[in-house]
């Protein structure tokens, strides 16, 4: 069928994006895969086993401490970027701990040269709480490379303020309740 064939076409566009990033450090490792299985099975992909990040950092953790983690994604998703790769689904839950490194998973929404699975012109990509506003337009136009750096900074939020989802769209300082310091103190 139709659906079956776009999930395959994405689930090899995540094997694919892993495959790319693979000597990035930062990207959760692809130990293994079978996307073309024989006798009925159904394909699959092995990834590291990690922590999430939140998990990891817990619900105590200094500024400090959150911002050095988000920092460390930062500069994976720079890594990332530079091979034409935007992942498109930033958020808490795709971020983990693994052998001692901050590391980014789940490439399923990521998108690339060559991606077999296409986004659709009005079709909304990213996760809900995290999206970048072009991005809930217009994913088809809009640079996944900027909505990255936008679902990032949500996620700092998220990950600072102890709050589990953020509210929507850009923050302003000048609005009380979009302010770190309404949340958390800077350490000293």
């Amino acid at each position: 069928s139709e659906v079956s064939r776009q999930r395959l076409d994405r689930l090899r566009d995540e094997v694919e994006a892993l495959r790319r990033c693979s000597d990035i450090p930062g990207v959760l490792p692809l130990l293994d895969a079978n996307l073309a299985p024989d006798g009925g099975t159904n394909p699959w992909f092995v990834m590291g086993l990690a922590t999430s990040m939140e998990d990891t950092l817990g619900q105590s953790s200094s500024l400090g401490s959150v911002v050095e983690a988000v920092a460390a994604i930062a500069k994976t998703l720079e890594a990332v970027h530079a091979r034409g790769l935007s992942h498109r689904d930033i958020k808490p839950d795709n971020l983990f701990w693994f052998e001692k490194r901050w590391c980014v998973g789940d490439f399923g929404l990521a998108t690339f040269e060559g991606k077999a699975a296409k986004t659709e012109r009005g079709e909304r990509i990213g996760p809900l709480f995290f999206i970048a506003p072009e991005m809930m337009n217009d994913a088809f136009a809009s640079d996944g490379r900027a909505a990255d750096v936008f679902s990032l900074a949500k996620t700092l939020w998220v990950l600072a303020t102890g709050q589990r989802y953020p509210m929507p769209g850009a923050y302003d300082s000048s609005f009380l309740p979009t302010r770190l310091s309404t949340y958390v103190a800077a350490d000293r």
